[in-house]
């Protein structure tokens, strides 16, 4: 049996598996081989091939499929109600040896909005940008000109996405509010950071890309360090909603305060005097987040909530000198 090729599927798409048979096999029915995608046992069923010696049985991926290990099949042959014989009317024997379909990953679950963080208190004057930043719960990829909806006044206006695709958008959002400011981006991932050079190159918003997890890749002292860093716990209930991405952007140790902790004690490192610590967490972290700051040196602590009301971003400042 030949598997479909590794790739994340997605919607709509196909996965096909090619059966070859030692001799030409007639097909009666809706034969089909069982599949189990995440926890979820579906069945790719047969569609052509009939008096020949390959076989094509399909699934086409549906909305809420997810698996982000690989598929698996199942020997043997399903019927289904069909047949499977050879040109005298002997049984096709319906055992198979699995194939691998590790590479095989499925991911039909649509991203969702988690927040979005509205400009800063302020009153805007002409020509002053009203930046928003919607936080997703996967990377999204953005084609066109999506835009939000505002009454300003009584009057509908829009804010019209900017930046961001694939990534977290952080940087580029704030060189496009702070143009003056010199920003270093760092990801783990080179895909992402592949994304977001392409972005700020067709923004022509100039951020130095690092490569690196956390501080490994910076040789800087900073005025401010920002980080959405992963801050769900490993047995957090709502992670089976969670389950097309990958479990380390997400998870951070038993209470998800791991990354977190390791920010806090290296970034005395990396900023100047006086510089601040920005950091996303989870709604129910801010105490505890706030303890690791103060417990660290940093001070002039400070919380910023969502659009919910939800403490979800905690700032420090720190005095110290340098490390």
């Amino acid at each position: 049996v030949s598997p479909p090729a590794d790739n994340t599927y997605i919607v709509g798409e196909n996965l096909e598996f090619t059966v070859n048979w030692t001799e030409n096999v007639n097909v009666t029915g809706t034969p089909r081989i069982q599949l189990t995608i995440g926890a979820t046992t579906r069945y790719a069923t047969y569609v052509s091939g009939t008096g020949t010696n390959a076989h094509i049985f399909r699934y086409t991926v549906q909305v809420g499929d997810s698996d982000t290990n690989g598929i698996a099949s199942a020997s043997p042959i399903d019927l289904n109600s069909g047949t499977l014989k050879n040109g005298v009317g002997t049984d096709a024997i319906l055992t198979f040896s699995v194939p691998d379909t590790s590479g095989v990953l499925v991911d039909g679950v649509a991203p969702s909005i988690t927040s979005i963080t509205p400009p800063a208190n302020s009153t805007y004057v002409y020509g002053d940008n009203m930046d928003f930043v919607v936080n997703w719960d996967e990377n999204v990829v953005v084609t066109g000109s999506p835009r939000l909806a505002l009454d300003i006044g009584g009057r509908t206006k829009y804010a019209t996405y900017l930046s961001g695709t694939g990534t977290g958008a952080i940087a580029l959002a704030l060189k496009h509010m702070r143009p003056s400011w010199t920003i270093d981006a760092v990801d783990a991932s080179s895909a992402a950071l592949a994304v977001a050079a392409a972005n700020a190159d067709r923004l022509q918003l100039p951020v130095r890309l690092l490569q690196g997890r956390w501080f490994a890749p910076v040789q800087a002292r900073y005025d401010c360090i920002v980080s959405n860093p992963p801050y769900v716990a490993e047995a957090d209930p709502h992670l089976s909603a969670l389950a097309h991405e990958p479990m380390s952007a997400l998870t951070a140790g038993p209470d998800g305060l791991d990354d977190i902790r390791h920010i806090v004690a290296a970034a005395p490192e990396y900023l100047l005097p006086g510089g601040h610590l920005l950091l996303e967490h989870g709604h129910d972290q801010g105490p505890a987040v706030q303890a690791l700051l103060a417990a660290a040196g940093f001070d002039t602590l400070a919380a910023r909530h969502d659009l919910a009301g939800h403490w979800r971003c905690t700032a420090g400042r720190w005095h110290g000198a340098p490390t």
